[in-house]
């Protein structure tokens, strides 16, 4: 394999990878989707730095532009500066491999290194201030979840340990193949490789009916307003917005539901929370409320209030209201704030730089929260709330689990990206954190695709794209911690 054409093993690697991918995808793909690349590793002593990082590059980008040209339709500039950071660190973790083994730090094969190093550079872009956690490659299973029952326990970092161990041994494989050693170690080999594929598969398949829950439960109403980001995601559009909403509710509101789930930035004009009892969005939504004493309303929208000084600060957040029958009002603000969009990077570097690119107005970004924080209904117990971005990141939402947490209400407005693998994308990905968490999980997004999540990832009950809809589900409240 050392002769390859190391563009030709990019592109034939960037291929599989992105035919890999959900929701389009066949995941089983991912398994043989890095040989290539590492058989340009091989190349290193041949070849110099630059030229293999050229070909890992080359991979990456094939990839991410396939699998996520759509953040672009949201701002081209920073969609595709996102695409090329992304495939530049991808090819530097590999490239990093290739110098290990030019250098001969590693042994011969350097695998564990190889492994190490991925998972080590999934680990940090979950928590630096470039976190881009989309393309983790045990996300490529979110659409096959009788396959990966087992992310209880492990997260999905687990499913990219269990694909870069397959890519190793099947490129052992083929490697033996290749020089004809069809011996007993041939054979024990691929005995491993089978079992290490079918082994988690099967335990998943026998345990996909199995994951129980709570008798317990609750009605929840999922209001789909689909409100038009790009055209109706202004103050001219604001009380129609809030119109069409409260009508959606009262035509399917009763005295059964204990929940409504509205989704992010639904209310469009930003709230006061020094103030909320005098805001009008709000003060619809608990009039709609007291028709239905034993009901809370939770919405999205954004928000800012005032922090004393001279002159006084402040500070704006990406928030999540509950009007509960208390006649109090709980807040909850977004923690995991997408950079670049909701916050700057680095910002002691990025903020003059973004200033003289757009003329950003750097205050104007959103301020994260830095506790874990969950809501209660009233004789229903806790729950988590999760707005947009931050279903990303299972460890982050395991942590409002082991709080208490009955079931996870995840708000979100997709409809920035158009009709795109994205909002697909995203909804898969949703089925991910209800198995790693064990929670029915409550999707409400703006244009679609709202759903219900069964606890072992089957979507219930979902809505179709750019249709105004609603959902009525009884869902169990499961306590289980995992």
């Amino acid at each position: 394999m050392n002769k390859l054409n190391p563009y030709l093993s990019a592109l034939v690697s960037g291929g599989l990878l992105s035919l890999s991918w959900p929701t389009f995808g066949f995941a089983p793909l991912v398994f043989v989707a890095f040989i290539p690349l590492l058989s340009i590793a091989e190349q290193a002593s041949k070849r110099s730095l630059f030229e293999i990082f050229r070909s890992f590059l080359l991979a990456f980008l094939i990839w991410n532009i396939a699998t996520t040209w759509w953040i672009c339709k949201y701002h081209v500039m920073g969609g595709s500066l996102v695409i090329l950071l992304n495939s530049m660190g991808m090819a530097g973790v590999m490239t990093f491999f290739a110098l290990l083994k030019k250098k001969k730090v590693v042994r011969q094969g350097g695998f564990l290194a190889f492994i190490s190093l991925w998972l080590s550079w999934e680990w940090v872009h979950q928590y630096w201030d470039l976190s881009w956690p989309w393309l983790n490659l045990g996300n490529a299973f979110a659409t096959m979840p009788r396959l990966i029952q087992w992310y209880e326990f492990t997260g999905v970092f687990g499913g990219t340990l269990w694909i870069l161990t397959v890519n190793v041994l099947c490129y052992q494989l083929l490697a033996m193949a290749l020089e004809k050693q069809f011996h007993r170690p041939f054979i024990l080999l691929a005995i491993i490789t089978l079992s290490v594929i079918l082994g988690p598969m099967t335990y998943s398949w026998q345990h996909f009916n199995q994951v129980t829950s709570s008798r317990n439960q609750i009605h929840v109403l999922v209001i789909q307003q689909n409100t038009d980001p790009k055209t109706e995601q202004d103050e001219a559009h604001a009380p129609i917005v809030r119109q069409r909403i409260a009508q959606m509710i009262e035509a399917n509101m009763d005295s059964t539901v204990d929940l409504v789930v509205i989704p992010e930035s639904a209310i469009i004009h930003p709230v006061c929370e020094d103030s909320l009892k005098a805001n009008p969005d709000l003060q619809l939504l608990e009039t709609i409320r007291q028709q239905y004493p034993n009901s809370s309303i939770l919405v999205g929208a954004n928000s800012y209030r005032w922090i004393g000084g001279n002159p006084p600060c402040k500070e704006n957040y990406n928030t999540a209201f509950l009007i509960e029958s208390s006649n109090q009002t709980g807040v909850y603000h977004k923690s995991k704030l997408v950079p670049g969009v909701e916050r700057y990077p680095f910002a002691w570097i990025t903020r003059p730089l973004y200033q003289w690119l757009d003329g950003a107005d750097f205050d104007a970004k959103f301020t994260p929260d830095r506790k874990i924080r969950n809501f209660s209904l009233a004789k229903k117990g806790p729950f988590t709330v999760a707005i947009c971005y931050e279903s990303m990141y299972g460890d982050y939402l395991a942590q409002h689990v082991r709080k208490g947490s009955g079931f996870i209400a995840m708000i979100t407005n997709d409809g920035w990206w158009g009709h795109s693998e994205g909002y697909r994308q995203h909804l898969a990905y949703t089925q991910l954190r209800a198995i790693e968490t064990r929670q029915t999980i409550v999707r409400a997004a703006n244009t679609g695709i709202s759903a219900i999540v069964a606890p072992n990832g089957t979507l219930v009950k979902q809505t179709e794209w750019k249709k105004s809809e609603t959902i009525h589900a009884n869902i169990p409240l499961n306590n289980l911690q995992t």
